[in-house]
């Protein structure tokens, strides 16, 4: 649930690393990092649509925002006590 927020920084900065920057060999051999734009948009595209694609079906339901809110009401329970 929402305790994997707290690993999202570390993961968002693992895949920026790993995937939107490309090492490149210049003519005197040296290997330099080179940030890429392109696998950065890639990488937000897929992840839009891995983030929103669960939501689907509440949002096709009669009532959509009281089913959004119900989500979040689940999510983060602050009205049971479970947080102070």
């Amino acid at each position: 649930k929402h305790l994997y927020l707290t690993l999202a920084p570390l993961y968002f900065f693992y895949l920026l690393r790993r995937h939107c920057f490309v090492a490149e060999r210049s003519s005197n051999g040296v290997i330099a990092a080179r940030f890429s734009w392109d696998r950065l948009l890639v990488l937000a595209a897929v992840t839009l649509i891995l983030f929103l694609s669960p939501f689907i079906p509440f949002v096709m339901q009669s009532d959509p925002v009281g089913q959004m809110q119900q989500i979040l009401k689940r999510l983060f329970p602050f009205g049971r006590g479970h947080f102070f």
